[in-house]
């Protein structure tokens, strides 16, 4: 299994794979947009400093950027999701291409809540804990209109 650069021609199955995480996740509640995630997904495709990988069943998002306090280059992963256990070849693609672009660090998100995706990344990726994340809903409710 291998990841890819994603091009324009993937980008519907990829809104299709978005949709899925959409259902499991605990944004459910609100509605999905495809035309918007297909237009962010267009942009990550073709824009400088974004990138997005695909396989068959996965897909990853990122950027480089400044972080708020040096030039130096931070890699930031957007959207992640793989149901083909093809997580590890997206994240090892966006490595590379975080390393090819200059980037000193690069951080990722394990929002499931179970900690797996940490715990893995821990153990056989060597990547550290960074604070926590946190939520909290807004005023309006996150019900479909």
């Amino acid at each position: 299994m291998t990841a890819r650069h994603a091009n324009i021609a993937d980008v519907p199955r990829l809104v299709a794979l978005a949709y899925e995480e959409h259902k499991r996740s605990r944004w459910a509640p609100m509605p999905f947009d495809a035309e918007h995630v297909a237009g962010l997904m267009h942009d990550f495709i073709g824009a400088v400093g974004k990138t997005m990988f695909c396989t068959d069943g996965g897909y990853l998002a990122g950027l480089v950027q400044p972080s708020g306090f040096s030039r130096e280059l931070m890699a930031l992963e957007f959207a992640f999701f793989a149901v083909d256990g093809s997580g590890l070849h997206l994240l090892t693609a966006f490595e590379t291409w975080a390393c090819d672009m200059g980037a000193v660090a690069l951080v990722v998100h394990d929002y499931q809540g179970n900690g797996r995706l940490a715990t893995v990344l821990q153990r056989a990726r060597r990547y550290e804990l960074m604070g926590c994340a946190l939520v909290k809903t807004l005023a309006r409710e996150m019900v479909p209109q």
